[in-house]
Order: C-alpha cells, then structure tokens, then sequence
C-alpha cells in the first residue's frame, strides 16, 4: 500500500524533457554539437545534480574533481572535449533524476523495462550508452527522495527479472563530506557522433 503510493507521488513528479540537438548532425554526424546557451540551460535543468563537484573522464581513469561544475566544463562535455559525470545526490537524500544502467545490448530487456515503467505511469527516456549497453533515464520537476526512487526501481526490475544498475547506488550521503556515485552525462559529443551518448 505504502508503495503504491509512492509510485503515485512519484508519477505525478516525472516529467517528460526533451533535448535539443542541431538537427545538422542527423545529415553530418561528424560535426560537433553545436552548443548554444539554450542548450546549456536544457542540459543544466534536466540534469540538476550536485553544483560543487563532478566526474572527469582522464587517461588514467575516472576521478572525482571537488569544485563548481560550470558553463565551461558542461560546454566542454557537449562538444566533446571533456566527458564529465554529474553526482546525483543532494544534501537530504533528494535527487532530480534517477537512471537504470543496462550494461549490454539487449534491445529486448530495455524495452521491457520501458514498458514496466509505463505501466507505473512513469515516463522513461532511453538512450545508448557509451559503451555496449543503455541507460533509461527518469526525471522529475522538483527534487525528490532518493530513498523512494531507489526503492520503486528495484522493485520494477525484480518484477522484470533483470539484473542492473539503479542510479543513485544510495538512499543518501553517509557523511557530511560524502558525494555517493557519479554517472556519466549524456550527449557527449565525442559519443554522440558515433550514435552514442
């Protein structure tokens, strides 16, 4: 019963948000991404994790880099200069979106996925992975408890049978200078000349 109205809350929360992309990269998928200030603030608004550290993608692997996540940094990212990760938690156990990472090529278990979440009236948005897989990602119009969404999650992918990723990984941040995981931002635009994100 509890779940169910959580779901509810959840549901009502989601929203469906749509990123622009230059539509000159459909006839030329060379080209960067040309990114304008709107698509700064597209990006920034969907996207709404933590504003005082970010992921970074180096040569040696991923690290974690204690500072603002600017204009400059999410630029340099959708052009493909930089692959930065956005931390999902904020203080309070809220998030502005959750993911479910499927870390293989399996058309089949992504659209059933997507269906269970329709099904919860949830408004997924799917998109392929850097790497082999796809991340179904879910967004919300005001920041809610990462707790709950985890939970619901979980419990779509059990009901499913499928084995992934739920981002964020915890329900909240175990200490004051925690920052839980990053994941990767989409439309990198190194990937996305290459029908990835």
């Amino acid at each position: 019963k509890q779940l169910a109205a959580e779901l509810e809350t959840l549901a009502r929360k989601a929203i469906e948000a749509k990123i622009r992309v230059d539509p000159e990269m459909d006839r030329n998928p060379q080209k960067v991404m040309n990114v304008d200030s709107q698509d700064l603030e597209i990006f920034k608004s969907l996207f709404g994790g933590r504003k005082d550290a970010y992921g970074l993608e180096t040569k040696n692997g991923p690290i974690s880099v204690r500072g603002p996540l600017t204009d400059r940094e999410i630029r340099a990212h959708l052009e493909g200069k930089k692959r930065i990760g956005i931390y999902l938690l904020l203080p309070g156990g809220l998030i502005n979106f959750a993911v479910i990472d499927l870390d293989e090529p399996n058309k089949d278990k992504v659209t059933q996925i997507y269906v269970a979440y329709l099904e919860h009236n949830l408004f997924p948005y799917v998109e392929k992975s850097k790497s082999k897989g796809f991340h179904i990602w879910l967004f919300f119009d005001e920041p809610v408890s990462a707790r709950m969404v985890r939970k619901i999650l979980l419990k779509i992918l059990k009901d499913t049978g499928i084995d992934c990723e739920v981002f964020p990984k915890q329900d909240s941040l175990t200490s004051n200078n925690g920052l839980g995981n990053f994941m990767y931002s989409p439309l990198f635009g190194g990937s996305v000349k290459d029908g990835k994100t």
